[in-house]
C-alpha cells in the first residue's frame, strides 16, 4: 500500500478530508466508527491576571483557535467554549467562582485568518488584597477536550 499512514493505519489523506459533516480538527486523528477515544488536551491555555480598576483581579483566558476543534455548519465553523474558574483564599476558602460558555462562531470566509489568532474570554473577581490560588479548566464542548491550570497570585 503506498503512501503515508496515520498511526491507526488510515491513510493521511482521510484526515484532512472535510464535508459539509466534517469538522476541522487539528493534529489528532478521529475514532473509527464503534471506537471511544479519551477527551484530548486542549494545548497553549494561559490565564492572564491583572488589577481591575474596580479592585480585586481581572482575568483573562487565552487559547489559541488552531487548538480549538471546530464542527463545520454550513459556511460557519462553530464551537462552544466552557470555561470554570475558582479562587480560594491562602487558608483554602472558596472566595470566587465563575463558570460560562462561550459561543465560537467563524465564518469559513475567515477561517484561516482566525485560526492564526487567540480566543480570549474576560473576568473580574472582586477580591481584597492577599494571597490565592486561582483554578482553570477549560472544555471545548463539541470533542470533550480539555486544558487546566493552576496559578498563585497576589493583590
Amino acid at each position: 500500500m503506498g503512501g503515508l499512514l496515520l498511526p491507526d493505519e488510515r491513510p493521511l489523506e482521510t484526515f484532512w478530508k472535510h464535508s459539509k459533516e466534517s469538522a476541522y480538527r487539528p493534529r489528532e486523528t478521529l475514532a473509527r466508527a464503534g471506537e471511544t477515544r479519551y477527551a484530548a488536551t486542549l494545548p497553549e491555555l494561559e490565564v492572564r491576571i491583572e488589577r481591575a480598576d474596580e479592585g480585586g483581579a481581572h482575568l483573562t483566558l487565552v487559547l489559541p483557535y488552531k487548538n480549538i476543534w471546530l464542527k463545520s455548519h454550513g459556511e460557519r465553523f462553530e464551537a462552544t467554549v466552557e470555561a470554570t474558574m475558582k479562587i480560594v483564599d491562602a487558608a483554602g476558602t472558596e472566595v470566587w467562582t465563575f463558570a460560562k460558555a462561550f459561543p465560537v462562531d467563524i465564518p469559513q470566509s475567515r477561517l484561516k485568518s482566525v485560526l492564526g489568532g487567540n480566543f480570549m474570554a474576560e473576568a473580574v473577581a472582586p477580591l481584597g488584597p492577599g494571597s490565592y490560588t486561582l483554578s482553570v479548566t477549560v472544555t471545548n464542548t463539541n470533542d470533550g477536550s480539555k486544558a487546566s491550570l493552576e496559578r498563585k497570585f497576589e493583590i
